[in-house]
């Protein structure tokens, strides 16, 4: 959805946010959201609209895509403040998103506070 976003093909990132986000879903993920994730995808739109209607839709997208959400709609706040809830709450599923996160986030400051926040070790 990313790199047909960023190359302006529209549809082809929509398709593809149809299909992801239906995967996680058994409800129904309605146009509007679709639209949004692929400008938000594309850096064009507004990322809190984008996981409001992806509450309202009931997909289930975790603090892992709703951080890759935030920051590609340019909130890093909000991204770092997902992650950080997810810490908090010591989310599962949160490790094995690091290397899709690390690209998206790993050049900002509050990386590796939130890295030694998980393993200390692990940050030098």
């Amino acid at each position: 959805m990313m790199e047909y976003a960023r190359r302006g093909r529209t549809t082809e990132a929509e398709h593809t946010a149809r299909q992801y986000f239906t995967a996680l879903t058994t409800g129904r993920v309605h146009d509007p959201t679709v639209r949004d994730a692929a400008r938000v995808a594309a850096g064009q739109g507004d990322a809190s609209v984008l996981v409001r209607r992806l509450r309202e839709d009931r997909v289930e997208i975790g603090d892992a895509v709703a951080a890759v959400l935030f920051e590609l709609g340019g909130m890093p706040h909000s991204a770092f403040a997902r992650l950080n809830a997810a810490v908090d709450m010591s989310s599962v599923a949160l490790p094995s998103a690091f290397p899709f996160l690390r690209p998206l986030l790993g050049h900002d400051r509050r990386w590796r506070s939130l890295m030694r926040r998980i393993d200390p070790e692990s940050v030098e």
